[in-house]
């Protein structure tokens, strides 16, 4: 029986029974006592008065159920004897009894032909194995939590050659149900006869109508009634039921019914035996695979083809066919997965699966994530998915740089500051300045949206450079980013910088020759002119305070006083610290150094070195740090036509430029710090297209409250200077090395919206 003691039982049992078998056994839920507690279920048996455990047949159905090893048998766990052997238990796999979830499957008729494929196979099993089952009733089936169907209830079972045996056959009669005695029990002599399988064969018949049947079977008369089976089932049904033993059909032959011809058997089928299948026939399997999920119930999707395809790509059982088909379908079950669910089958498998060095792996990983992020730890999210994107960042295909954008935007809540600060911006600072325009476009967004994740210090020292750069970008969505980031971003910039940065630098975008460009700078400039107004109640305060401690007042300083400075500057501070500058003496300790008249950047208050460079990849010499990372170039401003009507307004002739056209900009942008020369790394459209419109953002509240521009010059009076095209559409607005003609009105640029860009979508 086992080889447990009693008062030894390391299993917790419910009270409350499941069920009680009209065989004498009782089933209980239970738990095992170790750590995780295992869910199991007990039967439970009790001798009556008199009955000795040698002769029960409770003892034929443990030593059957133990030396019987298919995997649609009820899986055998252990066996204790308990209370001075007059009652012991068998511990089994958790399942639950067919009759009680039958309602339930009956509308399920893809899970009701695996199942009923399941029993037949053990039936066929046992026939090979010169068994006799004489048992096989909807109360010996049971069903565990992936939905397998599992076979239990060998009280009965028998050998071949035992049905000889008259005392074989009393019990055989009495144990099987008046209404499903098979035919030849009118006959026992001929019972040795019979061919193997014969009499299992005629009870699955009668299983099937108990399946199917929509009252209880209680009289044979009611196998008659084959309308109620399945059509593709009523041959083989009626081939079972055949009174003649010779002729009777076989549960082998009933297995090739067109009846269990459906998706989930065909699935459940290959997956068990897919090491010994080719690579085509992997990979034909695993992209039907991800269409088929869907009509499957949730829990064999989850408990049976999660596990096979888990261990397909951990032990090698997918090898021959590509990583990523295998991991489509994978992925897609885990969309249905709690956390629990998740640890249990997935989360060991996961850091294997991002140390596999293939881009394809990578790529269905990243594209996923999001699927099963909120079941990874930060802890894993930094070792193991950060290292992943940070090396699509540097990946030479666009589309995996452009992927680790997107992925970055998911898993910054979770990422480390200290890798914001390091790894992170460095790369991000690379990406601004990449060949493809869309990658330079959605690194902008993703900056403006990792703005609130970022310290203090660094934001002070990074969004300006970093926004100002891509103001400079001749791609016109790049700028458009900018401009909504700097607005998106405004509570991060101080009084101070707005009034001589973040202003300059959008003025100069309101005669960009893109009307969205210009309309969105206009909205810029309304927004943070509102905020130099909210301001001045501090500014103001911070004033009369400085004149209550008997220090003189600067001139200006309406302007040099922010939100975050301290104590406010003297007005002679920056002559003074010019003066000494300039003879190599060191200022006096109690002068403090403004702003310089004019807006000109005072280098003594904050000077600039080489190596101030900061380690996130901008520095604030703007002109230093983009210097060794140049980026695409401004188009020319638009110059207002000396004509009578102020409406009409015409590009500036790449053809003949100014000679002074950037490297000298006006007073109002000298804290801005244009660089005198630029140079293009990227067409004007290389890389954008308009149908790669996905929504980033849209957990972020944009602002959007300038009024959209009522009409646009016409094809005529905006000339673009140059465009290309790209998938059949003209994307117009842009500075290239040399002029093209102008699109036609009817391929105009794509209309860019609000905070939320366009995405390359692969």
């Amino acid at each position: 029986m086992g080889n447990k003691a009693s008062g030894s039982f390391p299993y917790e049992v419910e009270e409350q029974p499941v069920v009680r078998l009209k065989s004498g056994w009782v089933m209980h839920k239970a738990w095992s006592k170790e750590v995780g507690r295992k869910p199991l279920s007990v039967f439970l048996y009790t001798l009556a008065q008199g009955e000795s455990l040698e002769t029960s047949p409770a003892l034929n159905f443990v030593q059957r159920l133990k030396t019987l090893r298919h995997p649609y048998v009820l899986p055998y766990v252990d066996g204790v004897t308990i209370e001075a052997k007059s009652q012991f238990a068998i511990v089994t796999e958790r399942v639950q009894p067919l009759s009680q979830l039958l309602p339930k499957l009956r509308k399920n008729v893809s899970q009701m032909s695996w199942g009923l494929y399941q029993v037949l196979t053990v039936l066929a099993f046992l026939a090979k194995s010169s068994l006799v089952h004489c048992n096989v009733t909807v109360d010996t089936i049971f069903v565990d939590r992936s939905g397998d169907w599992k076979v239990g209830g060998f009280e009965s079972t028998v050998s071949q050659t035992d049905l000889g045996n008259s005392n074989v056959l009393r019990m055989l009669q009495n144990s099987i149900p008046e209404q499903a005695l098979p035919p030849e029990f009118a006959r026992p002599e001929l019972i040795p006869q019979l061919p193997s399988g014969a009499m299992d064969a005629w009870l699955a018949g009668c299983l099937i109508f108990s399946l199917f049947a929509k009252e209880p079977f209680t009289q044979k008369q009611q196998l008659k009634q084959v309308h109620l089976l399945p059509p593709e089932l009523k041959d083989e049904y009626t081939r079972l039921l055949t009174a003649n033993p010779g002729r009777r059909g076989t549960a082998e032959d009933t297995l090739r019914s067109k009846y269990f011809k459906s998706p989930l058997v065909e699935t459940c089928l290959f997956l068990e035996e897919i090491n010994v299948r080719d690579g085509k026939e992997k990979e034909r399997f695993f992209v039907n695979l991800s269409s088929q999920l869907d009509s499957f119930p949730a829990t064999v999707c989850k408990l049976k083809i999660l596990p096979h395809l888990v261990g397909a790509l951990d032990y090698g059982g997918a090898t021959g066919a590509p990583i990523g088909v295998v991991m489509s379908p994978l992925l897609q079950i885990c969309k249905m997965l709690d956390t629990a669910e998740f640890n249990e089958h997935v989360a060991d498998s996961v850091p294997k699966w991002f140390k596999i060095n293939d881009r394809g792996l990578r790529t269905n990983l990243l594209s996923n994530l999001k699927n099963y992020l909120q079941h990874l730890t930060d802890a894993q999210v930094n070792d193991v998915v950060y290292p992943a994107v940070l090396q699509s960042f540097v990946d030479q295909l666009p589309a995996m740089r452009l992927l680790g954008i997107k992925t970055m935007l998911l898993i910054a809540p979770k990422v480390k500051t200290s890798h914001q600060e390091s790894s992170l911006l460095r790369h991000l600072a690379k990406l601004q300045v990449d060949p493809e325009p869309s990658i330079r476009t959605n690194t902008t967004i993703l900056l403006g949206n990792l703005a609130p994740l970022l310290p203090q210090m660094t934001r002070e020292k990074v969004l300006y450079s970093a926004f100002g750069r891509a103001l400079r970008d001749q791609f016109p969505p790049s700028r458009k980013a900018a401009l909504n980031a700097f607005c998106h971003t405004k509570d991060f910039f101080s009084i101070r910088d707005t009034a001589t940065k973040v202003l300059p630098a959008i003025s100069f975008l309101t005669v960009d020759p893109n009307a969205e460009v210009r309309a969105l700078a206009l909205e810029g400039l309304e927004l943070f002119a509102a905020k130099l107004v909210g301001g001045q109640p501090l500014i103001e305060a911070q004033q009369l305070d400085i004149q209550k401690s008997g220090r003189p007042v600067p001139l200006g300083t309406g302007i040099g006083v922010s939100a975050t400075d301290g104590e406010a500057p003297s007005v002679l501070g920056w002559a003074i610290g010019k003066f000494f500058s300039a003879t190599g003496r060191n200022a006096p300790a109690s002068s403090s150094t403004p702003t310089a008249p004019n807006g000109a950047s005072n280098q003594n208050s904050r000077p600039t070195t080489s190596t101030e460079a900061t380690e996130e990849g901008w520095s604030e010499d703007e002109n230093e740090e983009w210097a060794d990372a140049p980026v695409a170039s401004l188009p020319p401003p638009v110059q207002t036509a000396p004509s009578s009507s102020p409406s009409v307004l015409r590009t500036h002739n790449p053809s003949n430029p100014s000679p002074n056209q950037f490297s000298q900009p006006p007073p109002s942008l000298a804290s801005a710090a244009v660089p005198s020369t630029v140079s293009s790394h990227a067409s004007p459209s290389d890389g954008w297209d308009d149908d790669d419109e996905d929504d980033w953002g849209n957990d972020v509240t944009y602002v959007d409250t300038a009024p959209k521009p009522k009409s646009k010059p016409s094809a005529a009076a905006m000339t673009p200077s140059s465009s290309r095209k790209l998938g059949g559409r003209s994307l117009g607005g842009g500075v290239a090395s040399s002029p093209s003609p102008t699109p036609p009105a009817s391929k105009a640029a794509p209309k860019v919206t609000g905070w939320e860009d366009t995405w390359d979508d692969f």
